[in-house]
């Protein structure tokens, strides 16, 4: 790990240098991305505003866990966004031979030569979006709620990055997997709203409820953490039982879920990628 660390800032230089080079093209793709997420706000603040309420969270409420998802997404995007390229068809154009000749884990290398500047546009807005709407909010700013809110967050993004690792993987086997992966990952767009809604006691509801917390757990990453902030002392559902809103309990179910799942899809991912084949091949 520390020969990792080391090698990191070397390729991120790289990579803003390779940035740099078109430089017009690198503001309008930032900007791009920064509209696309402020339009996104946008639809979901105006198609909340005339309920001003759903599944007990009031429209502030829903805001505010939005601006804390994008800076778990933003920094994903940040860090890991060049998955989405060799699963749109760079595996199939024989791009891993240069990688696999390396002495170097090729996860890494394929993540380290990309850095996504629009992650931190999303990053920004996070802030600032929690900026606006904490204030209309009764939260606890004690060292035993934000702590554990913080430590969960850093780990939040291995959620986003396991869901595309594993998808693009796919591509391995046949050559392309960006439908999967996006199909997939486009599941974050129901974890936008606070899970709640969807346990209402149908069954339908209930596995998407489930789905979102432990399959595809983009609900667990702002839901649970935010809903013991917001609502402290009222036992959050899970499965077939209820958690009290323990801000250190949530802490490890996040950990403990973000592990397991990045852990699963670097094993398929390291299984998948010795079914690569060279382009022509």
């Amino acid at each position: 790990m520390k020969k990792y660390f080391k090698l990191y800032p070397h390729y991120l230089a790289m990579a803003f240098k390779s940035k740099m080079i078109y430089r017009a093209d690198w503001a309008i793709g930032l900007l791009g991305l920064v509209a696309t997420n402020v339009v996104t706000f946008l639809t979901l603040y105006l198609s909340t505003l005339p309920v001003q309420s759903l599944g007990g969270w009031k429209l502030a409420n829903i805001m505010y866990m939005y601006g804390f998802l994008l800076i778990p997404m933003g920094i994903d995007h940040m860090l890991t966004d060049k998955l989405w390229n060799y699963g749109g068809g760079l595996i199939n154009q024989g791009e891993l031979d240069r990688i696999l000749m390396k002495p170097l884990n090729p996860l890494f290398q394929m993540c380290a030569e990309y850095f996504q500047e629009g992650g931190l546009g999303e990053v920004v807005l996070g802030i600032t979006f929690m900026a606006i709407f904490g204030p209309q909010l009764t939260l606890s700013w004690d060292f035993n709620v934000v702590f554990p809110i913080v430590v969960g967050a850093a780990f939040s993004p291995l959620i986003y990055f396991a869901i595309k690792l594993w998808t693009m993987s796919i591509a391995f086997y046949n050559r392309r997997s960006i439908s999967i992966m996006s199909g997939v990952y486009n599941i974050k767009e129901y974890g936008k709203y606070p899970a709640s809604i969807y346990h209402t006691g149908n069954w339908l509801g209930e596995v998407v409820y489930n789905v979102l917390l432990f399959i595809l757990p983009f609900g667990l990453i702002g839901y649970l953490p935010l809903a013991a902030q917001m609502f402290p002392g009222q036992d959050i559902p899970l499965l077939w039982f209820s958690i009290p809103a323990n801000n250190y309990l949530i802490m490890g179910i996040i950990i403990a879920v973000s592990l397991v799942l990045f852990g699963l899809s670097y094993l398929f991912f390291s299984r998948a990628i010795k079914h690569y084949n060279s382009a022509g091949a």
